[in-house]
């Protein structure tokens, strides 16, 4: 196009090509920006310019607040940024974001930002960790920077160590050479005459006599009757540098000492007591654990722990459980043998330990049946194995520590009747209600001979009885987990016209945040736990049902009527009263006993079984779990860590196909509202399938639909481990809006205790951005009341004004009556700088990104 324009620089042809000059200030945005950036792009692809002259014309294109940016950049980001610590590399990214606020527009996109400018040994550790959440990616960042100076000051004194070493073993090598023969030195001259060889013409490398390659004869014996993947020698000398041994110890167990011939099991005082013990593959993380014996006189062996603690990083190793590194190795004076996988530590008190390292069998590779067959025509050895599968043993009640004292309380079925207790099971009917009699629903033939058994089964345990009550409701049957069929009443005409029962069943979340600071955990199931309770004697006849094989009524509380849960956890609560939020959790027939260590939960288990005996209350064994370091309660996972989602639960979601109905948006979006505090924005991603459920509006499934029902399934999957709270330390709580939606992130010490956001109202679309922005803080101080009341809490907006909100003189109503909300907790309003209040921000956004 500008044939004379070839040959000049780059710099000074850009601007003939059409490139304009940007004159930035600095209210200007990104997208200005932008929208400049792809006129130079375009001129850049036809000159066909390289990555660096690209730079420096577009450097050169930069004017006033642009290019004092670009010099910022330069001199803070990258000259800068290797001398940087972690901290103050952070501050200035932080400062500079201000300038590409659109760039990182969530936090998945500000850490992948923060990460791109670390350091590239930081990068390495950190990178591979695909962190999403800016507080925890500047901590990871942190320990990784410490970690990489105890690395290299390892490092340094292993090169110390092996330079003295080199200086020793140099000497010792002149002086061996000054003692040599002078012999040996004529010889070694006859020596140096090399034989010169050719280039093969077949294979192309130089070798001595004729090409096996050409005589097509084994690579390793010469022999022309095979090649060297069939050659025995190559079998015999495998087998000879992997052998088998036969009397190693079993995994996990501890090898003990060969004793003396003479049976003495002293040792003297020079001697250190030294085992052998294989490291346990469920050790406690951030300890190395070995075993050693100890022998004094004639007591007996004892196996004890020998703690040897390290400072861990977590990785994404799938192959490793552990990496140890050489500073490890120094601290505990690692002496290492290789060839028979050996290491002798020495522990802090001066314990010697030997962990002896596991000898792997590889598996031989497959072969073909030819193969096979010329294998053993030529003698090698072959063996027949048969494979079969072995039942795993189911464990029993004698197996369970502190559970085998209390064998009664795990019967194989219930006994008759139950005894009489506080609490019985009442139906108080509406006032004029007649009887309801409805008959039976036709089954299928295994349907009815199930039925047949199980009356039989509750006549034989004395639970119903016949009748001729004028009550009459139909039966029918559900299937379990396990396959087996469960039988339910149609109770549901009868459920019209009974009074509710307005005790309350306890909130999930409040059980859990009992739960701060435990370690143990057993869960104890109730079998039968409705069967357990006896009904009221003027109340059994309404309870009836009828069968094709006759009618009767229930003694013991039923399932399917609806005041049957707030009886019953009534009474359990009553029960265990005296401990309820010490050691003890119940809802309804589940009870989860938890401790913060295993002595305190041995004597708290002792105190439920003791109850659950003395209540004649007997349980399930078979689903009741025992000594577990994390449980599974109420679809969610329990451990020290925290509390997450139970992955069996939320597989069903996983597997929801698009809702074809307003009836099954409700469904899926109820199932996925129980787990909604740990989905950051819910009801704004959300909010397309929460319109199809509005009056009067049609069922349409639209893109925006179908993704935000994708949203939520993967977002449920990927759902982040929560912390529990713990009282007496310092909230703190990141709001901010927009103009779709409020959102609101907790968190304490730096971790996400739960998320919460919600949709703007129609008359708060017309709030001022003061207003909009007072009512995010607002939301979250009514929604996290239980949490933040009468504690010390810091709420962070990005809106500065808020800040002088209780020194203002000036009040609307409105603000007002959200101020007195303020009084109720020990709470302060700091500004923080919108961009870097990256969660609250995203959450409070994201209905727009799904639309």
């Amino acid at each position: 196009m500008y044939p004379n324009l070839l040959n000049k620089p780059p710099v000074d042809n850009i601007r003939k090509y059409g490139a304009e000059e940007f004159r930035a200030t600095s209210d200007d945005d990104v997208e200005k920006a932008e929208f400049w950036l792809e006129n130079p792009i375009r001129v850049f692809d036809e000159m066909s310019l390289t990555p660096e002259e690209s730079i420096k014309c577009v450097v050169s294109l930069l004017h006033n607040a642009a290019f004092h940016w670009w010099k910022t950049l330069i001199s803070i980001v990258l000259k800068e940024r290797g001398l940087m610590s972690v901290t103050e590399y952070e501050r200035e990214f932080v400062r500079l974001s201000q300038y590409a606020c659109e760039c990182i527009s969530t936090e998945a996109i500000l850490c992948k930002r923060f990460e791109d400018g670390l350091n590239e040994d930081i990068h390495l550790l950190v990178g591979i960790l695909e962190i999403k959440e800016f507080v925890v990616l500047i901590d990871r960042a942190c320990k990784a920077k410490a970690l990489g100076k105890d690395k290299r000051k390892a490092e340094s004194e292993a090169r110390d160590v092996r330079k003295r070493f080199q200086r020793h073993s140099n000497k010792d090598r002149v002086r061996s050479q000054m003692s040599s023969k002078a012999p040996t030195n004529s010889i070694a001259s006859v020596g140096n005459v090399r034989s010169q060889k050719l280039e093969c013409k077949h294979c192309a490398k130089k070798h001595p006599g004729s090409c096996r390659m050409n005589d097509q004869a084994c690579f390793r014996c010469g022999s022309l009757d095979h090649f060297i993947r069939d050659c025995p020698k190559s079998v015999e000398q495998e087998t000879a540098q992997n052998p088998r041994f036969d009397n190693a110890p079993v995994r996990g167990r501890p090898i003990r000492n060969a004793r003396n011939v003479n049976g003495s099991q002293r040792t003297t005082r020079d001697t250190v007591p030294r085992s052998e013990a294989r490291v346990p593959s469920t050790a406690q993380p951030g300890l190395v654990y070995a075993a050693r014996r100890q022998e004094e006189g004639d007591a007996p062996d004892v196996i004890t722990g020998v703690v040897f603690r390290a400072d861990l990083m977590e990785l994404s190793f799938g192959e490793f459980d552990l990496i140890l590194g050489m500073d490890w190795l120094v601290k505990y004076q690692a002496n290492l043998d290789c060839a028979a996988k050996r290491m002798v530590l020495r522990a802090v008190e001066g314990l010697e330990v030997v962990v002896i390292g596991e000898r792997r069998d590889y598996l031989s590779n497959v072969v073909s049946v030819l193969k096979a067959e010329r294998m053993v025509r030529k003698r090698c050895k072959a063996f027949m194995v048969h494979v079969c599968a072995l039942e795993a043993k189911e464990s029993v009640v004698g197996d369970v520590r502190t559970v085998k004292e209390f064998t009664d309380v795990f019967p194989e079925e219930l006994p008759r009747l139950p005894p009489d207790r506080e609490v019985e099971f009442g139906i108080d009917l509406l006032p004029g209600t007649a009887p309801v009699s409805i008959a039976p629903y036709r089954m299928a033939p295994k349907e009815l001979v199930e039925l047949k058994a199980q009356i039989q089964e509750l006549l034989d345990w004395g639970f119903i009885r016949a009748t001729v009550s004028p009550w009459g409701e139909p039966l029918l049957f559900v299937k379990k987990k396990d396959r087996s069929m469960r039988m339910c009443i149609d109770y549901r005409q009868l459920n019209k016209l009974t009074i509710k029962n307005k005790c309350p069943l306890p909130r999930i979340d409040d059980l859990f945040n009992q739960l701060k600071g435990t370690s143990v955990f057993s869960k104890i199931y109730l079998r039968s736990g409705y069967h357990q309770l006896k009904v009221n004697e003027a109340d059994i006849h309404k309870t009836a049902f009828h069968t094709r094989y006759g009618h009767y009524k229930f003694l013991v509380m039923p399932f399917g009527l609806t005041n049957a849960p707030a009886v019953f956890i009534d009474m359990m609560n009553r029960v265990f009263q005296p401990y309820l939020d010490q050691f003890v959790v119940v809802f309804i027939d589940d009870i989860l006993v938890y401790s913060k260590s295993m002595e305190e939960h041995d004597s708290h288990l002792r105190v439920v079984l003791q109850i659950l005996r003395g209540k004649q209350l007997f349980a399930k064994f078979s689903k009741c779990e025992f000594w577990l370091r994390e449980v599974t309660f109420l679809g969610h996972v329990v451990s020290a860590e925290g509390i997450r989602v139970d992955p069996q639960k939320i597989e069903a979601v996983l597997n929801w196909n698009p809702p074809k109905s307003v009836a099954e948006i409700r469904s899926f979006l109820g199932l996925d509202g129980y787990y909604k505090r740990f989905v950051e924005g819910f009801s704004l991603i959300a909010a397309p399938l929460t319109k199809l459920l509005r009056k009067g509006v049609p069922f349409v499934w639209s893109n925006k639909q179908q993704g935000s029902f994708e949203k939520l399934k993967r977002i449920l999957k990927e759902a982040p481990v929560m912390i529990q709270w713990e009282v007496g330390k310092e909230f703190t709580v990141y709001c901010d809006t927009s103009l779709t939606g409020l959102g609101c992130v907790l968190m304490q010490e730096g971790k996400v205790i739960a998320y919460a956001s919600r949709q703007l109202r129609s008359h708060e679309v017309n709030y001022s951005t003061h207003d909009l922005e007072l009512a995010a803080v607002v939301f979250a101080l009514k929604i996290w009341r239980h949490y933040l009341y009468r504690e010390k809490s810091i709420l962070y907006t990005d809106h500065k004004s808020l800040k002088y909100l209780l020194s203002q003189k000036e009040l609307n109503l409105r603000q007002r009556r959200w101020i007195e909300l303020l009084k109720d907790c020990d709470c302060s309003i700091e500004y923080h700088l919108g961009k870097a209040n990256v969660v609250a921000d995203a959450l409070s956004r994201k209905y727009k990104m799904v639309a």
